[in-house]
């Protein structure tokens, strides 16, 4: 891939959008609590005071209420926005790897850790000659034509530490 290619993905607008669904966030929970906590008040408070400053303090509740319910609706919107951005690309690099994969000329198998095929790429096909069910899903051990013991060369291969 070149570097080109890989800048196009990666674009400018991610890394700032990333922020700004955090800082919605955390304005929507700080105006949830400070409504949360002059409820509180108000609902101790009103037998001390008179109606006047308790509707007020409602007020102010149902206000910041409404904003923080705005904020977590906007963070939701620009969370959805980045999360459909991501998707798409990572829906483009999964297409670029499948036309690597396909139309590369040498043979590419991958197994899991017991030597089972779990895809083939046509060159590979071409050079086991056979069909793509009849290889994927099989043992590898199976299409081996090497001198020796198949089990022993495959446990000479590296593992991945865990």
């Amino acid at each position: 891939m070149s570097p080109a290619s890989g800048d196009a993905m990666q674009t400018p607008h991610t890394g700032v959008s990333r922020t700004k669904p955090q800082r919605w966030m955390r304005a929507g929970s700080i105006l949830i609590s400070f409504a949360a906590i002059t409820l509180l008040a108000t609902a101790f408070v009103a037998r001390l005071y008179s109606g006047s400053l308790s509707s007020v303090l409602l007020a102010l509740v149902l206000i910041a209420l409404c904003i923080a319910i705005f904020l977590h609706v906007r963070f939701l919107l620009l969370a959805r926005h980045e999360h459909r951005e991501t998707v798409n690309v990572l829906d483009a690099t999964e297409q670029e790897y499948k036309s690597v994969f396909n139309s590369t000329l040498d043979g590419i198998l991958i197994l899991d850790d017991q030597g089972v095929c779990l895809e083939a790429n046509p060159a590979a096909l071409t050079l086991f000659g056979t069909d793509h069910g009849e290889i994927v899903g099989q043992a590898i051990e199976k299409f081996f034509a090497g001198t020796g013991d198949f089990k022993e060369a495959w446990n000479r291969f590296p593992r991945p530490q865990e």
